[in-house]
């Protein structure tokens, strides 16, 4: 009995790979044959294509004459300490 396991373990992966990849083979073969194709959405365009689209929906979306005064300052905060917030920054220890 000795030899046997001696034997198995010592060729366990000769012997095993070339039953693993038929194995696969097989189960690929039967898989590919009776599995309906999928369509995935994103495939069908791609990512350049889908953001000019994105962008050129934007551009149409909004009203060009309607355009924010610069004195108006949005964008910019009014000091740097309204930048983070501390409400924002949860689990803070400061």
């Amino acid at each position: 009995m000795w030899p046997v396991m001696v034997f198995a373990r010592t060729y366990a992966t000769y012997i095993m790979f070339p039953v693993a990849f038929t194995i696969g083979l097989i189960g690929y073969n039967i898989e590919k044959k009776f599995r309906k194709p999928q369509s995935f959405d994103y495939l069908e365009t791609s990512v350049i294509e889908r953001r000019q689209r994105r962008l050129l929906e934007e551009a149409l979306s909004t009203d060009p004459t309607n355009i924010a005064s610069l004195q108006t300052k949005e964008d910019v905060p009014k000091s740097s300490l309204d930048r983070n917030p501390t409400s924002t920054r949860k689990n803070s220890y400061w």
